[in-house]
């Protein structure tokens, strides 16, 4: 971000925002669907390799045949280019989501990662060689493009159960009466998460949406973190006891409790940071999305939950809920974007987020876990001491950075006392939430084996 302008960031978060969403919903929900399927997985692998490549082909054509009327409306002379060459993505999509639910199906995690640290790190390489060759917008593009087929290819090669595509009308039928209130869930979910880059640059402009897509993304690394991470595992775990409202209880207890723990001093330390982190990571030319960061940073976090909490309810059988949920934050949210962008520009889109989360979507989700059963006041009383870490924290790591003047030594010194602060204040429960956590894959080992 250094070597990129704000307008290059900008043109490429709009086409970006499109291809994600398209993306969100090309392959008609095949993953999940494969992923809870019951039964000789092959059959289903190859209905929803066909129903996954003839979506994702469909969308392609659609979004590289309309780039252009994209780019007039929203008034990028560039735009139009750039979401061409980046529709190729959905395509790459939709080769790579059965791949990904074989692995994510049997469990295999470590391989996902390390597939996805090696994509990540070729993402970084390609993208900064094209940036100081002058590419602009398209070496985020190359970058993106190359690093996702990358990702696709070895997950292909590291599911044996991934073959050629191929169609069972009665398997096709059951794949998609699962997957299709998904599918629709992700539509909105995924809408939540881009609509505000196409009100931004509608409103504000391409500079001002690059401010506001660092902001973005570097609110928003809870929930591309662990957020991801745990939304895998959750989903294949719970569509595994689903049945058994006691381990389901205590899975529910646990799995939150851990991401209260991971997550809020990763939110702490984005938002109380914020300067020192884009001063450091981006350059002075960056000032503006620092107020983004440190106000994103807590939508991050609260994202974590949110999505944790829709995966669970649909893995239980229960989709609608998930659906509501997101059709409800899609509706509400679109009008506080357009409302606080006119007012506030930028600063006013991100508090958006925060309030439509906070007053509307929680409520909802903490409503629908207590209807099925949840422990959900248990798992707040026991959530307190970590609440409490996080404050100290956040007090340790402000004071030190008001100390120091240089943002580097800043960044360091701030962040690692604080981080130390949190593990103080919270080694007990900590310690505790790792001895269940080693109980719980135990349990989940031998539940697979039998």
């Amino acid at each position: 971000m250094r070597i990129l302008s704000p307008s290059d960031v900008g043109t490429y978060a709009a086409a970006s925002a499109i291809v994600i969403f398209v993306t969100s919903f090309n392959d008609f929900a095949m993953n999940p669907a494969v992923i809870q399927w019951k039964g000789r997985v092959s059959n289903a692998a190859r209905s929803g390799t066909t129903v996954s490549l003839l979506g994702s082909l469909f969308f392609f054509l659609v979004i590289y045949a309309s780039a252009p009327m994209v780019g007039d409306w929203l008034g990028d002379d560039s735009l139009s280019n750039v979401l061409r060459l980046l529709s190729f993505a959905i395509l790459i999509d939709g080769f790579g989501t059965i791949p990904l639910a074989l692995l994510t199906r049997s469990m295999r995690q470590k391989r996902i990662l390390a597939i996805e640290t090696v994509s990540l790190f070729v993402q970084i390489i390609v993208t900064i060689v094209l940036a100081w060759q002058d590419f602009g917008a398209n070496a985020l593009v190359w970058g993106m493009l190359i690093s996702n087929g990358l990702s696709s290819l070895l997950m292909f090669i590291s599911a044996p159960e991934a073959g050629i595509p191929g169609f069972h009308f009665e398997t096709t039928k059951k794949l998609l009466k699962f997957s299709t209130p998904i599918a629709i869930s992700n539509l909105f979910r995924v809408g939540t998460m881009s609509v505000d880059n196409l009100v931004v640059s509608a409103t504000q402009g391409t500079k001002q949406l690059g401010f506001y897509q660092l902001g973005y993304n570097g609110g928003n690394l809870p929930e591309n973190t662990i957020g991801a991470t745990i939304g895998r595992v959750s989903f294949a775990w719970f569509s595994e006891i689903r049945d058994n409202v006691k381990h389901r209880q205590k899975a529910f207890h646990d799995l939150t409790l851990g991401l209260v723990a991971t997550t809020l001093p990763f939110v702490v330390f984005l938002s109380v940071l914020a300067d020192d982190i884009v001063r450091v990571l981006y350059g002075d030319k960056w000032i503006p999305a620092i107020n983004i960061v440190r106000i994103l940073a807590f939508l991050g976090g609260m994202r974590v939950f949110l999505n944790f909490f829709a995966d669970i309810f649909a893995a239980i059988g229960k989709p609608i809920l998930e659906l509501r949920m997101f059709v409800i934050w899609f509706v509400a949210l679109l009008p506080s974007l357009i409302v606080g962008a006119q007012i506030w520009g930028i600063v006013g889109a991100a508090f958006a987020h925060i309030f439509v989360s906070s007053f509307i979507i929680i409520p909802i989700v903490v409503r629908n876990l207590v209807a099925n059963n949840f422990p959900v006041k248990t798992t707040a009383k026991n959530s307190v001491i970590f609440v409490v870490g996080a404050i100290c924290q956040a007090a340790a790591s402000y004071s030190i950075s008001r100390l120091i003047g240089q943002p580097f030594i800043s960044l360091a010194v701030a962040g690692i006392v604080g981080g130390l602060v949190f593990l103080l204040v919270t080694f007990y429960p900590l310690n505790n939430i790792r001895k269940s956590f080693t109980r719980a894959d135990h349990g989940f080992d031998q539940a697979l084996e039998e």
